[in-house]
């Protein structure tokens, strides 16, 4: 056999060994005490309902992560109903506290539980031996992992694939069987488990189904065959439906990307064709991409590509069906992130974490139909392809242990990509770099001059910082380039605040409310602007509907708080009006202080209303 020197290596125990050596070698750089600000902080780190800040009783937790599905508990909770994820965030909390060593290393854990499940995955498709390990490796090692397993806040996407990697094990070790009760019970229950931790687990019932076809050779004829897919497809269909709702609520859905089907169709081509390139060649991978472009070569070429990948899964379905069931899971895993749900962001690295292990399957089943034809350069070629994946896993997650290295990298690869030039100047902004992060934003508005979102970004410094005549400039430039950057708009009313404007504040504030009506920090503004113009009822209607959407926000509170108060100042020689103003001052300033101690504002409304009792 052309791997004969290796074979002793990869099988059984050793086989295991072997692979969590290369984990380790790999994955090795995750695990350190960083938490990434992107997502991580709001999800993980400074999570309210999941922290040690937590102050609900397990019970009540339980509740509120699985039956609460009220507006403002789904926005903390990531903006979806992914309760098995909120729940391991939780018991990371109760167990480690905020060791995020430890956070990380049950990243890597579950990882590792997964790459273990793979592995058997191999041995029952290729047979114990070293295609089988090759493959896995190949899986093991695969750069584009790099942001499932190195960032906390995809935990999500490792739960969900080892549960739908359980779900598939369990699948063909049972269902050879005829058992029933275990298609009607426990493979539905993994599965929901499974779509429970990440969405896109919905597609297992139909990997499930072509594998049912390709190896427990499936009698399509057969009535009872139909119907045991009955309880999977259910839960496909219930999860499905909660999701969709759910994201249409919280607005989580952006604009549709494409007029028309052809421009849709090439889009989706497009998408096939970078992440394809990015599975063939892991090189300049970023946390952010450039979307791709309609009616591009790449969309040539990923449409090519997609028809030819569909035609050699029907051509080799019975020469070659783990092949088959490789192309099977790489289309369908890309599925819940196509064009056929617009997502906000339309490309990203952890999107390949299923899709990677049909790619893995298809190039096992090619290096075992060629490797007798091959026998000394497959090996090599083998070789040299696990050393440098390994080498680029270990070299990407080494980056994820420093943002500023992160970003700086992104900006190396991803240039035109302004999120990169934003982030990097956040992070010098938190380290106290300002001059260093208004630098960056500039200089990257010479390469993206049209770069609402650098403007933007630097608009906000200039708040920060005090200079409010630049933070407008910057501002009004970014809402005429694009007048949708609803941030944009939202710190140009806090500007037009500060500086007494409030007419025009009113009215900018008033549009974007209107236009995002699900963005709290908008609805807290405009309460905030119709206190200063006297307006209490409405600023009061607005504030509550913002308490309504944060998660205990301190200001929100402060704010309700000083309209309390300045109902009591105008109640005149009405004692009850007076009185009632003042509890409510009294109520809400301290809510505030509970949520905040650091709240000056509501400190000194406290000891104002103290005084008038004396």
């Amino acid at each position: 056999m052309p791997f004969e020197r290796i074979e002793s290596w990869t099988k059984g125990w050793r086989g295991f060994l072997s692979l969590f050596f290369l984990v380790l070698c790999a994955w090795f750089p995750t695990l350190h005490g960083g938490v990434n600000s992107v997502d991580s902080n709001w999800l993980v780190r400074d999570n309210p309902l999941l922290n040690l800040e937590t102050q609900l009783h397990t019970v009540e937790l339980l509740n509120t992560i699985f039956l609460d599905l009220s507006l403002d508990t789904r926005l903390v909770l990531g903006a979806e109903y992914l309760p098995i994820r909120d729940l391991s965030v939780w018991l990371d909390f109760r167990l480690f506290g905020d060791n995020y060593h430890l956070h990380h290393l049950v990243n890597l854990l579950w990882y590792s539980l997964s790459v273990a499940g793979v592995f058997v995955l191999c041995g029952r498709f290729f047979g114990e031996g070293v295609i089988a390990w090759f493959t896995t490796c190949l899986f093991a090692v695969h750069p584009t992992h790099v942001e499932s397993v190195a960032w906390l806040a995809s935990r999500k996407d490792l739960l969900g694939f080892a549960l739908l990697i359980a779900a598939f094990l369990y699948f063909l070790s049972t269902r050879h069987r005829g058992s029933l009760i275990k298609m009607a019970l426990f493979i539905p229950a993994i599965t929901l488990a499974s779509i429970w931790s990440k969405n896109t687990s919905v597609i297992l019932p139909g990997i499930l189904a072509v594998s049912s076809v390709l190896f427990l050779k499936a009698n399509l004829r057969d009535l009872r065959w139909w119907l045991s897919w009955v309880p999977l497809g259910v839960v496909a269909l219930a999860t499905t439906a909660l999701s969709t709702s759910l994201g249409g609520r919280v607005g989580i859905y952006a604009a549709p990307r494409a007029e028309g089907l052809f421009e849709a169709i090439s889009l989706q081509g497009a998408l096939l064709s970078h992440y394809l390139q990015k599975l063939f060649l892991p090189i300049e991978l970023a946390p952010f991409y450039s979307e791709p472009q309609a009616f591009s070569m790449g969309a040539i070429i990923g449409i090519i590509l997609g028809c030819a990948l569909v035609f050699s899964a029907i051509s080799l379905r019975k020469r070659s069906p783990v092949f088959t069931l490789g192309v099977t899971i790489l289309l369908l895993g890309l599925l819940p992130v196509s064009m056929l749900v617009p997502l906000q962001n339309l490309v990203a690295d952890r999107y390949l974490l299923i899709p990677s292990l049909g790619f893995c399957l298809m190039l096992g089943a090619t290096i075992q139909n060629l490797s007798s034809s091959f026998p000394k350069a497959g090996p090599t070629a083998c070789t040299v392809t696990l050393l440098l994946f390994t080498i680029q896993t270990h070299t990407q997650s080494t980056l994820w242990r420093d943002e500023g290295a992160l970003w700086t990298h992104n900006i190396d690869v991803q240039p035109q990509v302004q999120r990169g030039w934003t982030l990097l100047a956040k992070n010098q902004e938190a380290n106290g770099d300002v001059d260093a992060a208004i630098e960056t934003l500039s200089l990257g508005l010479d390469s993206n001059p049209e770069g609402a979102g650098l403007l933007q970004s630097r608009g906000a410094i200039y708040i920060n910082i005090g200079q409010l005549d630049m933070a407008e400039s910057d501002l009004r430039l970014a809402l005429s380039i694009e007048p949708w950057r609803r941030e944009a708009a939202h710190n140009l009313a806090t500007v037009l605040m500060k500086t007494n404007r409030f007419p025009e504040a009113v009215s900018i504030a008033r549009k974007l409310v209107e236009t995002h009506p699900q963005y709290p920090r908008a609805r807290n503004t405009y309460g905030a602007i119709l206190l200063n113009v006297g307006d209490l009822t409405e600023a009061e209607a607005q504030l509550l509907i913002a308490e309504s959407m944060i998660w205990k926000d301190a200001e929100v509170a402060c704010n309700l708080g000083s309209i309390g108060w300045l109902r009591a100042q105008g109640a005149g020689e009405d004692q009850a009006q007076r009185t009632q103003g003042e509890e409510m001052a009294k109520e809400w300033w301290e809510e505030c202080l509970l949520r905040d101690p650091k709240m000056e504002y509501a400190a000194r409304g406290l000891d104002a209303l103290s005084n008038l009792g004396q």
